[in-house]
Order: C-alpha cells, then sequence, then structure tokens
C-alpha cells in the first residue's frame, strides 16, 4: 500500500518515470498473488490508466481503462464502476473519438452522481472531475450548446452544493 501512495505522490508532482516504476511492481505482485480479477488489481490498473491520462498518453490510457473496466464490471455495481467510464471517455476524447466518449463520460458522471454518498470522501473529486470532462468535450467538439448546457448544470449544481452563487 505504501508503495501505491508513493507512486500517486509522485504522479501528482510530475515525477511519471517514478511513477510508473512502483505502479508497475505493485500491479505485478497484486496479479501474481490476488490474481488478475482483484479489486487491487484493478484498481491498480486504473491508476496507471489515470497517469497516463496525466500524461497525455491517451491511447495507452484507453487500453488500461478498458481492461480496468472490463474488470470492474465483473465486480457488479459500484461507484468506482463509473469512475473508470469516465476516465475511458476521459482518454477517447484526448484522441478525438468524441462520438465514443460522449455517452461514457456522461453515463460515468450520472453513475458517480447516483452513488456519491457511498464515494469515500477523498475520492469525491471524481464527480467534479467527470462534469469538468464532459464540458471540456463539448469545448473541443465545438458544440457551443451543450458546452453551455452543462457549464449551467455545473453551476447549479455548485451553487445547491456550497449554498452560494
Amino acid at each position: 500500500m505504501a508503495c501505491l501512495n508513493l507512486a500517486e505522490l509522485f504522479g501528482k508532482e510530475g515525477k511519471y518515470t517514478e511513477a510508473q516504476t512502483l505502479f508497475n511492481q505493485a500491479l505485478e505482485g497484486r496479479r501474481r498473488v490476488l490474481g488478475p480479477d482483484h479489486s487491487a488489481t484493478i484498481d491498480t490498473l486504473g491508476a496507471i490508466g489515470e497517469l497516463r491520462l496525466q500524461q497525455r498518453q491517451y491511447s495507452e490510457a484507453e487500453r488500461l481503462l478498458r481492461e480496468a473496466l472490463s474488470g470492474q464490471n465483473k465486480m457488479g455495481e459500484s461507484w468506482t464502476k463509473y469512475k473508470y467510464q469516465a476516465l475511458l471517455g476521459r482518454s477517447l476524447a484526448g484522441q478525438g473519438k468524441y462520438g465514443e466518449a460522449e455517452p461514457l463520460l456522461l453515463s460515468g458522471y450520472d453513475g458517480l452522481v447516483g452513488r456519491e454518498a457511498s464515494i469515500p470522501w477523498d475520492a469525491r473529486p471524481n464527480v467534479g472531475q467527470a462534469a469538468a470532462s464532459i464540458i471540456q468535450l463539448y469545448r473541443d467538439w465545438g458544440n457551443t450548446d451543450k458546452l453551455a448546457e452543462w457549464q449551467n448544470k455545473v453551476q447549479v449544481r455548485q451553487t445547491v452544493d456550497t449554498g452560494r452563487p
């Protein structure tokens, strides 16, 4: 666990090579000890996919996040399923595959919002990140109507959440 925490810290600091090395070690160990379908193994795949997104390596992120989502789908309903949907949508949008990205981003966001109470406190920023990814999708795609709609939707949600405009 400490290895993963350090890998995440390295990723946040932009030390991608160090983060990747630690994530790969953790993934190898988890696959060997826990198996490929264990939630910890799937979460490590997802974390590496997120790291690839930070590096704008969208096609590699897509591969990893598809694998993580596939594993999560075998485990049943959970907020993490929707997190991986949104991240996969983000990887597709980063590749300019807007038509493929849109349903994943929308479903991911809706799933996260619907399960927000079950999301651990430190993971709740995933909801806002999913919304920001939808806004970025419509901005990049040039869909000004949906962009305005989502900007308004996010603003209303923030107003309700904080109690101030």
